[in-house]
């Protein structure tokens, strides 16, 4: 494990930690000003860089769809005519005759009168 993190200090940490403080004193010996541009140009360049990379693989995949051909298969009609269906028909009209057969209350649920 000692091994691991002296390679890893090596190769990762070092440089980084050198890189960094390398920059913050660049930074430190700038105005505020000059400071202030030099971050946003360079926000602006990581930005439009990110965005180019991301626009350069949405075309790619989209012309790699062109160069796939393929037909589309449609689907076949299922058929209603199925068991289910019918038995709630049957249920539908033995709903709809029974409430035909009621003989004293019409459609609005009231008595008729005799």
């Amino acid at each position: 494990m000692n091994l691991l993190r002296k390679i890893v200090d090596w190769v990762w940490r070092t440089p980084k930690d050198k890189v960094a403080e390398c920059l913050r004193n660049k930074c430190d010996a700038m105005p505020h000003k000059q400071r202030l541009t030099v971050v946003g140009l360079l926000f602006g360049i990581l930005t439009l860089t990110a965005f180019l990379l991301f626009g350069h693989a949405c075309y790619k995949m989209g012309a790699q769809e062109q160069r796939v051909k393929f037909e589309i298969e449609h689907m076949s009609i299922p058929d209603f005519e199925t068991t289910v269906n019918k038995d709630k028909m049957r249920r539908m009209e033995l709903i709809e005759i029974q409430i035909d057969s009621l003989p004293d209350y019409d459609d609005t649920a009231t008595k008729r009168p005799d």
